[in-house]
């Protein structure tokens, strides 16, 4: 094996495992800094394992993870034939795609065609998983704003991370899991404990690992490929 064929090879095993693998790593120190919270915070592990350095953490991930597989699209492409012209051509200038003038400085010169292919392929779903997960976020902090018994220490922050980890299109089944998730603790929080209230903090983790193990049976049983960018 030459070396730009073992380069080829080490990069599609990363492009191919390191996602799951960074998320994976990410989600259980979420899980770990919710669940000891309170001792974490009294601790010098508090700065290094924020919430915020987590979500931070979860969003390059995702970036890298684009970025690799951006790269063996071009390896791809760049050994010749067909792809070797998609790889230079430009975007054609009448393509039928709104706003699409406004980037001609982007789409328009020798790489457009491929730097448009890696948009919608690779980047898009990166620009969509953080935003729904921002946009989770903020409805969390406002229902805490209203209904504070809900919440406990960290729990938005904590939803945010497991949003970000399900990703899109598989946040659309998130949502719902998660308020399933919140009934199934509080009949066991009831029954068990004699606790009449739940917080949102255990069912968001259920919700996430349910769906970082399964999400691709789900994505089957549930048709979510047509969402998926």
């Amino acid at each position: 094996m030459d070396n730009s064929k073992a380069i080829d090879f080490v990069f599609l095993f990363l492009s191919t495992y390191t996602l799951p693998a960074l998320l994976g790593i990410i989600g259980i120190l979420a899980c770990l800094r919710y669940i000891f919270r309170k001792n974490i915070a009294q601790s010098r592990l508090e700065k290094f394992f924020s919430f915020r350095n987590l979500i931070i953490g979860g969003i390059c991930a995702r970036i890298i993870n684009a970025a690799l597989l951006m790269y063996m699209q071009y390896s791809i492409w760049s050994e010749g034939g067909l792809g070797n012209y998609f790889l230079t051509a430009p975007l054609p200038k009448d393509l039928p795609i709104v706003g699409i003038k406004s980037y001609g400085v982007l789409f328009m010169n020798k790489f457009g065609y491929f730097l448009f292919y890696s948009w919608g392929r690779f980047w898009l779903s990166v620009v969509i998983s953080v935003f729904a997960a921002y946009i989770f976020y903020v409805f969390l902090r406002v229902l805490s704003k209203k209904t504070e018994r809900f919440f406990d220490e960290g729990e938005q922050e904590l939803g945010f991370i497991c949003a970000l980890i399900v990703g899109w299109p598989l946040f659309v089944v998130f949502i719902p899991l998660v308020f399933f998730s919140v009934v199934v603790v509080s009949i066991t929080r009831l029954i068990v404990f004699k606790e009449p209230y739940t917080t949102l903090g255990i069912p968001f983790i259920l919700a996430m690992i349910i769906l970082f193990l399964f999400g691709g049976y789900a994505m089957d049983l549930l048709g979510l490929a047509v969402l998926k960018v």
